[in-house]
């Protein structure tokens, strides 16, 4: 019997590595570089590193943001490394004057993740799996996705058809609007 769309969801969540953490948001407001396309303001936020070997690590990835109540946000890939989809950057005032210290920064959630409703508390974190990590976990599910494991030497299209399945069937509580269009969920969706 095939498993269920949340199960598979909810074991890829499971099965990914916590590599960031963000307690909290608020306090100063900063700015990116000040030619930057995504210049803000932004605010600041309290965060830290579980993992940040994981963080920094080459290759294709599948990332997830959970809430406190281990509900998906987020689902996002990097072709690279985790570390330029979810980078410190340094912070500036408004007049484009240094601050002291980089920020933590992503521009898709940044604003979720600053003004969660009350149903998207923080903490929040973020979890990752590597192409090579997603290969090692396809062959475990009983469900058509397991057949992404024939492109094993194109990690980079396995978690971008991955991203986009996530999208397509478990975005009932995703803030992934570009992907997923904005439309009701295909499948029903409950927090295990």
């Amino acid at each position: 019997m095939s498993l269920s769309t949340n199960t598979i969801i909810s074991s890829l969540v499971s099965a990914s590595n916590p590599v960031l953490k963000i307690n909290e948001v608020g306090g100063r407001q900063w700015y990116r570089k000040p030619k930057d396309g995504r210049r803000g303001p932004w605010l600041s936020a309290q965060f830290e590193f579980l993992d940040k070997a994981i963080w920094e690590r080459r290759g294709p990835c599948i990332y997830f943001v959970t809430d406190q109540n281990e509900v998906l946000r987020y689902v996002g890939i990097s072709l690279n490394k985790l570390s330029d989809r979810w980078r410190t950057s340094p912070a500036f005032t408004e007049s484009d004057e240094p601050l002291s210290g980089d920020e933590i920064f992503h521009s898709q959630c940044w604003h979720r993740i600053a003004h969660p409703t009350e149903r998207e508390a923080s903490p929040f974190i973020i979890s990752v799996l590597s192409g090579n990590e997603v290969l090692a976990f396809l062959p475990s599910i009983d469900h058509e996705l397991s057949s992404l494991a024939v492109l094993r030497n194109d990690p980079d299209i396995i978690v971008t058809v991955l991203e986009l399945w996530v999208c397509k069937y478990g975005h009932s509580t995703l803030w992934n609007k570009a992907l997923t269009g904005g439309k009701k969920p295909r499948a029903l969706r409950t927090e295990a």
